[in-house]
């Protein structure tokens, strides 16, 4: 879909693909099938624009200007394009724009006009407003409801609860972080600093800056907040002012690459290019991306740190949402799903807003000036006295408040029509108007599902996740409700998704379709000895063996599919001295001739091996006599003249 978005017409926008831009004052719909409004008024804004498809390849503004004799002296613009957005490259289409409303209705009169042998359609061009919510009803409309489910009384479920509590604690217990991890963190960690500090890689770095500059690591992510696993990576930015971001980043690159400690890849085409280091001895993984400001970033590290040293159910409550996110597979941000920082602030949000609470608003009880004039080495400003003072009287069990948050986000809230905050603790509605909801936000995010970012009001955690990818997460909130209401166990809730096999290439498909007709009608797929599980198949009538129908089947073998005549196989003698004949072995047949084609093959490809032997033999000069041990290089042979 093409559409535009402060002037500007952008590639697949509410598609999550990648943004192309061409400056254009309106955006179309271009390869949509279905019916447009065929009214200004029809279309929910007011646009004074025709979208006209399709044009020939050749056609100009007088062309163009042709469709329209009534209003010809209405037009003020006319923009054509060649149709490298259809589907037929040959072909072109036009936005003509009018002066005012009442034009584009007498316009809109010119539909389905011949142009040679073209029938033009004309159509209201709509704005990126119009479109994305257009859009996200058309996915609201075509959700599928999901069939009513009777839920367990109160008391059942809470009874059930505490298996839930109890797999998710054993779960747990093998997932979070070891000592021995920890210590292992704890050496890559030096090892890292020590090798930035090096004199070769600070040339290098500096070769790739142009001048010197300061460059230190800092870690961020699950690992510093307490709210990491096992098997976590480390998640480090490399601080400083730098000026040529991605010749540093391949610099760094080309340092780990020479130490071999490990696998390291540069991802430069990524929204955040980043280098991935496995090291080889520790298994550990590392991300390396190139930040100029660390403020904002440890912020939120010291804010999540807080939440988890608060009540130890946090971290665990987190870790439980986070793996039932992936296992549902809607917890891939590459995938255009929602990443783990969204579903951690879900957490957070919930755990602000349950009965009773189980945290406090950090935010609201640290000191502004604090937090700004935080550095590095300073003690975390979000752990202020009334927020460590802070009790709860909330005492349920993790099953207890795994079943309140899938309930919450089913029934009381939903990010796809309210704006989730936790520096403010509220749920703002969303606005209806599509260009309020863009006002919201920065530049190129969706707003189908909101989730605010603590330190930038105008950043939206969710701004990859389309209405198609929202609506699935909502469902699948639901079923969890509706899994734990009918007491049904946490492993059923975190039951991986089943995925489609994607089909294979056509050659493939072709192999299995002729494999299939090699196998002779009337006989199983078993080994030899084996009876067939379809008695009947012995009944069936014979192949047709004529040359049609063999042609018929297909480029397969022909020595598998056409039979030959069985010749008749002599037994003893019966009782009363009659020679009798047996039945043919199809089986032992069909094994001789496979032997006989194999053997045949195989003299080719030897007979090949010895051809290309002899010849290089020859161009070498190489005696390969078996009787000598070692090949020895043999002079030229020279003749005398007059002999042959």
């Amino acid at each position: 879909m093409d559409a535009l978005v402060n002037g500007v017409a952008v590639l697949g926008v509410g598609d999550g693909d990648q943004r192309v831009a061409r400056p254009h004052p309106l955006s179309v719909e271009v390869e949509a099938d279905g019916e447009h409004p065929t009214s200004a008024a029809a279309s929910g804004t007011q646009v004074n624009a025709v979208f006209v498809r399709p044009l020939p390849a050749t056609a100009d503004e007088t062309t163009v200007r042709s469709l329209f004799v009534d209003v010809a002296d209405r037009i003020v613009g006319v923009d054509i394009r060649q149709g490298r957005l259809l589907r037929k490259k040959d072909r072109a289409f036009a936005i003509v724009t009018f002066s005012d409303p009442a034009s584009v209705e007498r316009a809109l009169a010119n539909d389905k006009r011949e142009l040679g042998d073209l029938v033009v359609r004309l159509r209201i061009a709509k704005d990126d407003a119009a479109l994305k919510m257009e859009r996200r009803n058309r996915v609201l409309e075509s959700r599928k409801k999901r069939p009513a489910v009777v839920h367990c009384s109160r008391e059942s479920v809470v009874a059930a609860l505490p298996a839930v509590s109890v797999s998710v604690d054993s779960w747990y217990a093998t997932v979070r972080p070891k000592q021995e991890t920890i210590d292992k963190r704890s050496e890559v960690i030096t090892l890292l600093t020590r090798i930035l500090a090096d004199g070769f890689t600070r040339k290098a770095l500096r070769e790739a800056e142009g001048r010197e500059f300061g460059l230190h690591l800092e870690l961020f992510g699950s690992v510093p907040c307490n709210l990491s696993s096992d098997r976590s990576d480390l998640d480090i930015a490399l601080i400083g002012d730098v000026t040529n971001p991605e010749a540093v980043l391949r610099a760094w690159y080309k340092v780990l690459k020479k130490r071999r400690l490990g696998i390291t890849r540069l991802i430069s085409g990524a929204r955040v290019p980043v280098v991935k280091f496995q090291h080889r001895q520790l298994q550990l993984e590392c991300d390396f991306t190139l930040k100029n400001d660390s403020d904002s970033q440890r912020s939120k590290t010291w804010l999540l740190r807080a939440y988890a040293e608060k009540d130890p159910r946090v971290p665990q409550l987190i870790a439980a949402v986070k793996f039932w996110s992936k296992a549902r597979f809607i917890g891939d941000a590459s995938k255009g799903s929602l990443n783990s920082f969204g579903y951690t602030l879900l957490v957070l949000y919930f755990l602000q807003h349950c009965s009773p609470p189980v945290i406090p608003n950090a935010q609201a009880m640290a000191s502004s000036d604090e937090v700004a004039q935080a550095t590095k080495n300073s003690p975390n400003p979000f752990l202020s006295s009334p927020f460590t003072s802070w009790r709860t009287d909330n005492t349920d069990s993790i099953g207890g408040l795994l079943y309140s948050f899938f309930k919450f986000y089913s029934i009381e809230c939903s990010p796809t029509r309210q704006a989730i905050c936790i520096s403010t603790g509220e749920a703002r509605t969303l606005p209806e108007a599509a260009e309020d909801r863009i006002a919201m936000f920065h530049d190129f995010q969706h707003f189908n599902y909101c989730i605010i970012d603590p330190f930038d009001k105008r950043d939206n955690v969710g701004r990859n996740v389309s209405m198609e990818i929202a609506v699935r997460i909502e469902d699948e909130f639901r079923r969890a409700y509706d899994l734990l209401s009918t007491c049904q166990p946490w492993e059923k809730v975190v039951e991986p998704v089943k995925r489609r096999q994607p089909k294979p290439p056509p050659s493939k498909r072709k192999d299995a379709a002729n494999k299939e007709l090699a196998t002779p009608k009337g006989r199983s797929k078993t080994r030899h000895g084996e009876k067939s599980e379809n008695p009947s198949s012995t009944d069936q009538k014979e192949d047709d063996t004529s040359e049609e129908a063999v042609a018929s089947r297909g480029p397969v073998n022909a020595v598998m599919r056409k039979k030959r005549p069985k010749p008749a196989r002599a037994q003893p003698p019966s009782a009363n001295g009659a020679m009798t004949t047996a039945p043919p072995n199809d089986g032992m047949e069909t094994l001789l001739l496979l032997l006989l084609q194999q053997t045949l093959e195989s003299e080719i490809v030897i007979a090949g091996v010895r051809k290309r032997t002899v010849l290089r033999n020859k161009q070498t000069h190489l005696n390969l006599s078996p009787k000598s041990d070692a090949r020895e290089r043999l002079p030229p042979t020279t003749h005398d003249e007059g002999m042959p």
